[in-house]
């Protein structure tokens, strides 16, 4: 059993899903079952318009799980963020630091140094918000370099290894999924079911696309399609159904990552349409039931999981290569059990199971508790606004949400209070007027 206390960051937001916050939901649960202790920092994407933490699905989720979490407001600056961030450490005072992918989490590592805390860097996907976080905090300036990084996929390890130094320990370990004993059937004379499961967002997903092109698969005499997820795209996809879908492709809106798996089991081709990705978590998920993709050719993820025509099928776009993939499954059902069998067959072989991935975790962990000692002094910086960090990444706008320098913070501070000075003296008057 292991003893390790784990501090792990993440995001948020009102019926948000994503790979990242699937992955640290099962990871909790196995490294709990193995004594470890785990406490969340998270911040959310949204105004405090809504509840706390009913519509947020990975804090209603930690509730229901009894796992410590605190919440900050990510529209606050970096610097406030690092600020509280520390004192969440001072107070919680675990063996080992995950800032996962959130930047002011990284840049906080700078104060953690005197306590020899390992701080845990994941890059789940091959875009330029991860790209950025390889550069300014595995090849960037010594003092807020990461102890180890892990990537989720092969390809991901190269760009980390490209650009690692020998003080950060790179590591590769893939997110794993459950494995089912059910698994997709096709009985003869039922249609060719179709599923897309995930974030309905235009960037990285293309739902916008992936929806019409259900809908043309789907006018296909023996074909209907699903979709399931939310997100930012919701309203145009249920309008692009109402138009184009003819009833033949259905919105059933989020599904719990828990009972994910039993929707897949009622469909026979998994649909994946992305400009980029990680290691897609829906796509293993999905092989894993048995359940044929049909992807676009990411370089991270896709083309890692499906070799072409033997684990699923690659296709060139969205239109006329996704329809004749799907006119090919369609009009040939022995075609799709062999690629079916072969896509969960190499879930079960490649080392995807999530007990070999938590496995490797729980091993990361553990070693790296060893290391910790927290030192009699304060972690926390000399309480001042500005932090001396270095300039923003101009790719990630996030990082460009800094305080403000001293002559723009202090003249705004005296106009607030001017203003509040003088509303304050106009109601007097208004009231000695009145009596």
């Amino acid at each position: 059993m292991s003893s390790a206390r784990i501090l792990a960051c993440t995001f948020d937001a009102p019926h948000f899903t994503g790979g990242p916050n699937i992955w640290l939901r099962r990871l909790s649960n196995f490294l709990i079952s193995r004594g470890c202790e785990i406490r969340a920092l998270v911040f959310v994407l949204e105004a405090p318009s809504y509840r706390l933490p009913e519509d947020y699905p990975l804090l209603a989720w930690l509730r229901r799980q009894g796992i410590g979490f605190d919440v900050f407001p990510n529209w606050e600056t970096v610097e406030k963020k690092i600020h509280w961030i520390l004192a969440r450490v001072e107070d919680f005072r675990p063996t080992v630091f995950m800032p996962n992918f959130v930047i002011p989490a990284m840049y906080a590592s700078r104060w953690l140094r005197p306590t020899r805390l390992a701080t845990i860097g994941v890059i789940h996907s091959d875009d330029t918000y991860h790209r950025a976080l390889l550069e300014r905090f595995v090849a960037g300036a010594p003092a807020y370099r990461l102890t180890d990084v892990v990537a989720v996929s092969p390809y991901l390890m190269t760009a980390v290894e490209r650009l690692a130094t020998p003080e950060t320990k790179t590591l590769y370990i893939p997110y794993g999924v459950p494995i089912p004993d059910a698994t997709a059937r096709w009985p003869k004379g039922e249609p060719l079911r179709l599923l897309y499961a995930g974030r309905l967002e235009e960037e990285q997903k293309r739902i916008s696309e992936v929806a019409r092109a259900l809908c043309r698969a789907a006018q296909l005499p023996n074909v209907t399609a699903t979709i399931a997820g939310d997100g930012r795209a919701r309203a145009e996809v249920e309008r692009i159904l109402a138009e184009e879908g003819r009833g033949r492709v259905t919105y059933v809106g989020m599904v719990d990552n828990a009972r994910i798996q039993d929707l897949m089991a009622e469909h026979h081709v998994f649909v994946l349409l992305s400009d980029y990705e990680g290691l897609p978590i829906s796509l293993m998920e999905a092989m894993a039931v048995g359940l044929t993709p049909i992807c676009t050719p990411t370089r991270s993820g896709v083309i890692e999981l499906i070799d072409d025509g033997q684990t699923g099928i690659i296709v060139p776009d969205r239109a006329e290569g996704f329809l004749a993939a799907v006119k090919r499954l369609a009009a040939s059902p022995d075609e799709w059990r062999r690629l079916s069998q072969n896509a969960r067959q190499h879930i079960l072989t490649a080392g995807y199971g999530l007990e070999a991935c938590h496995k490797q975790w729980l091993d990361l962990l553990t070693q790296r508790s060893l290391t910790a000692k927290y030192p009699g002094q304060s972690l926390m910086p000399r309480r001042t606004r500005l932090l001396g960090l270095p300039p923003p990444h101009p790719d990630v706008e996030e990082d460009q949400w800094r305080e403000p320098p001293p002559l723009v913070y202090y003249s705004r501070v005296g106009r607030a209070k001017l203003r509040s000075a003088v509303k304050r003296l106009f109601g007097k008057r208004n009231g000695d007027g009145d009596a």
